[in-house]
């Protein structure tokens, strides 16, 4: 529970209009960390921001909240580095609670589950929001946009480079949930499930698009490295040039199966 507020408890609790100068939060093993809230439980965040320095530590790391657990977080957006290794994210590490009109810019990086936005939304909500900052994993699920989502989004963007292991996509590394409305035209690069949009779709993508060049080894497509039936791609399009050694696809690059990933 490391930040500014380090735990924020109530549906009544409100913070709003402040912002933070390159902080400098150094959390080494610690979880729920981030310059702003470390854990956010319930409540409403609007119109803050962070601007510059750094925030590290190991697990559920971001830029202004660590976990959001039931919490809203509105208008609001973060510029420092993130880095640690699971669930780390530009804007919020692990995102249960909501999301909306929000943006995240600076470089994130670790193992697992990171996204420019959010490293994990478990049944979370994100909208009209968007990462422009490079998200860089050296393990699986990384994204521009979030890294391993459950939850839904919609109406957002991504345009940083995306680098990974596998299953890694320019907006979403690994999809469960729903991606809607939504585009991504950053370059990714990947060894295997690397997409685009989603590195690997296990749910509903609809009325998205890619533009970013896409390059990886086994299981490359411009739109969704792999899509696991029964899960559904639904009015979308990619542009970006696709290259790779096995399994490559200008849309999709594998079509997989539950007894066969």
């Amino acid at each position: 529970y490391t930040g500014l507020f380090g735990y924020v408890m109530g549906s009544n609790a409100e913070i709003k209009n402040l912002g933070l100068i390159n902080p400098n939060i150094q959390a080494a093993e610690g979880s729920y960390v981030a310059s702003l809230i470390g854990y956010l439980d319930a409540g409403t965040v609007t119109s803050c921001y962070v601007e510059g320095g750094r925030v590290s530590g190991k697990k559920s790391v971001g830029g202004l909240v660590g976990y959001n657990r039931s919490g809203e977080i509105n208008s609001c957006h973060a510029t420092c580095r993130v880095s640690g290794d699971e669930e780390i994210g530009g804007l919020v590490g692990y995102l249960r609670g909501t999301i909306d009109n929000c943006y995240a810019k600076g470089g994130v990086s670790g193992d697992q589950r990171i996204g420019g936005l959010v490293g994990r939304s478990s049944s979370g909500s994100i909208t009209n929001s968007m990462a422009s900052g490079r998200a860089s994993g050296q393990g699986r699920n990384v994204g521009g946009l979030v890294g391993d989502n459950s939850g839904s989004v919609a109406n957002c963007s991504a345009g940083g480079d995306v680098l990974g292991d596998g299953t890694v996509g320019g907006l979403v590394g690994t999809n469960a949930g729903t991606v809607a409305c939504s585009y991504s035209n950053g370059s990714i690069s990947a060894q295997g499930s690397t997409g685009g949009l989603v590195g690997g779709n296990r749910n509903i993508v609809s009325k998205c698009y890619a533009t970013g060049g896409v390059a990886g080894d086994g299981g490359v497509g411009g739109l969704v490295g792999v899509n696991t039936w029964p899960a559904k791609i639904i009015c979308c399009y990619s542009i970006g040039a696709v290259g790779g050694t096995t399994y490559v696809g200008g849309l999709v690059g594998f079509r997989a199966y539950p007894n066969n990933p």
